[in-house]
């Protein structure tokens, strides 16, 4: 059986390859072949809105959490979603509340993100995936502040007061697309740890500019 450290290298070149074609491809190539993907949208009691995007067929297929920008949805990426699919990953991207102008503001969009992420997590067995490929939280913008604010995280387990229960395995890899990670206006950040310390934690770290 493969090592997982031998999964993420595998599924981490995979993702590179999809997210390129989505960062060349043009409007129509979005278009091509997409009976091949399906979507749909999904949620329970502890989560807002997630639009799953995945390839038709069977078999086990990385998962993939997409995180949109600030003010946006999970219908946002779309396409990320839609491209992801037809390169054999099934892709969920949960709506979360992104007004950061209040502390319940944070707690809110934090409780969404993480509510989300879990929520794959314990269904995807439910769109005929599982977990034994490795899976990715990825974010574009806002959304790459909070995947890579997530990945960092260490692994914790519910508690009885837990807004969000589920499975708590923190990502993989993580991809941050387009964010925000050490200044905003001028002023530094100090929401992130170190990231030279991820690859210490046994997962990956991809950081990109659009």
């Amino acid at each position: 059986m493969a090592s997982m450290a031998g999964l993420v290298r595998v599924g981490t070149t995979v993702l590179c390859t999809a997210l390129l074609a989505v960062g060349c491809g043009d409007g129509d190539d979005a278009r091509t072949g997409e009976s091949s993907v399906t979507s749909q949208v999904v949620s329970d009691a502890t989560t807002q809105d997630i639009h799953v995007f995945a390839p038709q067929g069977t078999g086990t297929s990385p998962v993939v959490v997409a995180l949109h920008g600030i003010d946006g949805s999970g219908k946002d990426m779309g396409e990320f979603g839609t491209r992801l699919a037809r390169a054999g990953m099934v892709v969920f991207a949960p709506t979360y509340r992104s007004d950061l102008t209040t502390p319940d503001g944070f707690s809110q969009a934090g409780d969404d993100i993480v509510c989300g992420y879990r929520f794959a997590r314990t269904t995807a067995s439910e769109h005929g995936r599982d977990l034994v490929e490795p899976v990715t939280a990825l974010g574009w913008s806002l959304g790459a502040d909070f995947a890579v604010l997530g990945g960092l995280s260490p692994e914790t387990g519910s508690s009885p007061d837990d807004p969000c229960p589920g499975d708590t395995t923190p990502p993989d890899i993580v991809v941050g697309i387009s964010g925000c990670y050490y200044e905003y206006e001028g002023k530094p950040i100090n929401w992130f740890d170190d990231v030279s310390s991820l690859g210490e934690q046994g997962r990956r770290l991809l950081l990109a500019r659009r």
